[in-house]
């Protein structure tokens, strides 16, 4: 499903080069949850970045589900995106003016499918949202406001999803519910991969994954 191949990432800052990813080659295969560890600056934001079609690799290749994404132009890579990824972050990026039902609903907007709202409803049921289904974000808790977010991402029923630290600010009952999810979501045969500071989030995925420097050291 995903396959990096020898990809690097170079940062020009304050007139020298850093290099943020080094050759890295990477497969996640469907029906897998892979958890991505290693220190602050190690690279794992920027490998989930340029895995998302986010962040133009300097060299190296980038294949999801046989498509390469920094192939296509940037109106293709936008559709490409919303069509078959779906993100889950640490700060959940919800719209501040729009409630629960409406943030899930954004996913759908460059690519609306007959059904979208039922599922939407099925996802805020499964995450047991229904009773905030019209409250604004700021009317949640932080737990619900990642139930959210994770909601959001699998409303297309995207092929592959990407979680950075998708538990770092939960408490343990609301970590429970995002990561029996993102797993449940790679059995039935997507992609994930979960960027994480967590052990009980890594040791939940299907394989985990080191990288120090830039440089994959344990792949599990």
């Amino acid at each position: 499903m995903l396959k990096l191949n020898q990809v690097k990432k170079v940062y020009s800052i304050h007139g020298r080069e850093v290099t943020a990813i080094d050759q890295l080659s990477l497969v996640v295969e469907t029906g897998q949850a892979v958890a991505i560890e290693g220190a602050s600056g190690c690279g794992k934001t920027t490998l989930l970045l340029v895995s998302g079609a986010l962040l133009h690799p300097t060299s190296g290749s980038v294949m999801i589900d046989d498509d390469d994404p920094y192939q296509m132009s940037a109106n293709q890579r936008s559709a490409f995106r919303a069509k078959h990824i779906g993100f889950v972050f640490q700060q959940f990026h919800l719209i501040p003016y729009l409630d629960v039902l409406q943030n899930v609903l954004t996913a759908s907007l460059p690519n609306k499918q007959p059904g979208t709202k039922e599922r939407a409803d099925m996802l805020i049921d499964q995450f047991q949202l229904q009773p905030r289904i019209h409250h604004l974000p700021a009317e949640l808790s932080v737990g619900e406001k990642q139930r959210v977010a994770l909601a959001r991402a699998l409303l297309n029923r995207p092929k592959l999803v990407l979680a950075d630290e998708p538990t770092g600010n939960l408490d343990p009952a609301n970590a429970t519910i995002v990561l029996d999810a993102l797993c449940t979501y790679a059995d039935q045969g997507a992609a994930v991969l979960i960027v994480t500071h967590d052990p009980t989030a890594a040791e939940r995925a299907h394989r985990r994954v080191r990288l120090d420097n830039g440089q994959i050291v344990d792949a599990g």
